[in-house]
């Protein structure tokens, strides 16, 4: 398993981190990862208290937002270049079998204010997974995408998209 988070601050220790390592603390300094959105420092005993299972919560993207995008600033955040976890998928013999991204708070929508920039990242990001050397060379995989949204009537309903490839000749998909 490697569980990637856009603008996680990493390993450590502090007050900040638990005692296997993994990052509490809420919101990272950045102000866009928020722990609560990763669903990995739920599973105390398993992850959050075992060392080597939390330095496998790593963050989403080395260089924090992606400046050669015109969307770059846009409004009220960056949309970030995942490249990290992008790099994980590049290699289909490496690749963990099971991973997983979480994005940020502007990249989630939640804070950002404007669905365009969401839907940027998305048209952006999906297509780079769906070509990577782990979805396009490895047997079976399986892409879901799960979102929140708030209507009007103040009512959550939960959408879901799920691509998959079991291992079949293209012809019998």
């Amino acid at each position: 398993m490697e569980a990637f988070m856009e603008d996680y601050p990493g390993s450590g220790s502090g007050s900040s981190y638990s005692s296997g390592g993994c990052f509490m603390g809420g919101m990272s300094s950045q102000g866009k990862y928020s722990s609560n959105h990763n669903p990995f420092v739920y599973f105390t005993q398993d992850i959050v208290n075992n060392t080597r299972r939390c330095s496998r919560i790593l963050p989403g993207q080395f260089n924090h937002s992606d400046t050669n995008s015109l969307w770059h600033g846009f409004k009220s955040g960056t949309v970030e270049t995942d490249d990290l976890f992008l790099k994980e998928l590049s290699n289909a013999t490496s690749a963990a079998n099971y991973v997983f991204l979480t994005p940020n708070s502007i990249d989630d929508l939640h804070d950002c204010g404007d669905v365009s920039l969401g839907n940027y990242y998305l048209q952006r990001l999906i297509p780079q997974i769906l070509n990577s050397a782990l979805f396009t060379q490895k047997g079976q995989h399986c892409l879901s995408l799960s979102t929140r949204l708030l209507r009007s009537s103040a009512r959550h309903q939960i959408r879901a998209v799920h691509v998959h490839n079991l291992g079949l000749p293209r012809s019998q998909h």
